[in-house]
């Protein structure tokens, strides 16, 4: 793909953005990298259609490049209104797209605020063990989801993001127990099942030679 890229640079309440957009080398893809100080902060890629010509690939280049600097643009414009009003839901739900759109420590700010004036606001609380698992403060996601499971704990997808996190911690016996526990309130959880057959797999592999039979058995039996 012989396609440029784009380049903006975009002023929004006293911060410099810069937005590029460009091709994915060896894939049918596009990238859109936005920074903030030299810093990533948000990356997502974009599938190209099939069968377009050169003309069409810049004009989705540009397409791409225009719809990014609008979103971009119109997150931080609800956000300054909701700032104006806050309140516990106006504060999930910014963060909720600031978290979906890759801006981390914007969502983090978010869902404080909200915990804030309601620190029973389950769903911010979530939110924020989840941003933390991604911001790889895996300590900090646990204490905060164990909260989140003690307010709700019949919420299959809080011990989904604690079976995240415990797998991504590498305590594998622990991620297992928390999937399963999922998969105990919500027996179609499909995301809890797959990560449970991927946690029984590193489990097996990381301690099979300790494990007695009829566990390693019970293991691969999940794991199928």
């Amino acid at each position: 793909m012989e396609t440029s890229s784009l380049t903006s640079l975009i002023e929004i309440e006293g911060k410099n953005f810069t937005i590029a957009t460009t091709p994915v080398a060896g894939k049918n893809r596009l990238s859109s990298l936005i920074q903030l100080g030299g810093r990533a902060i948000s990356q997502r890629e974009f599938d190209l259609p099939e069968g377009l010509d050169d003309d069409g690939l810049k004009h989705y280049l540009h397409e791409t490049h225009r719809t990014r600097s609008v979103e971009l643009e119109s997150i931080f414009r609800l956000n300054k209104k909701i700032d104006e009003k806050p309140t516990p839901d106006a504060c999930w739900k910014i963060g909720v797209i600031f978290l979906s759109n890759g801006f981390y420590e914007d969502a983090k700010q978010k869902f404080i605020k909200s915990m804030e004036m309601d620190p029973h606001h389950l769903q911010s609380l979530k939110s924020y063990g989840i941003t933390l698992t991604l911001m790889e403060d895996y300590d900090g996601a646990l204490a905060t989801l164990d909260h989140a499971r003690e307010l709700g704990p019949s919420f299959a997808d809080i011990y989904y993001h604690l079976g995240n996190v415990r797998l991504y911690k590498r305590e594998l016996d622990e991620a297992v127990q928390c999937y399963l526990q999922a998969l105990q309130i919500n027996p179609r959880y499909a995301d809890a099942r797959l990560r449970l057959a991927t946690a029984c797999v590193g489990y097996l592999a990381q301690s099979s030679n300790t494990l007695t039979e009829v566990r390693v058995g019970e293991l691969s039996e999940r794991a199928k």
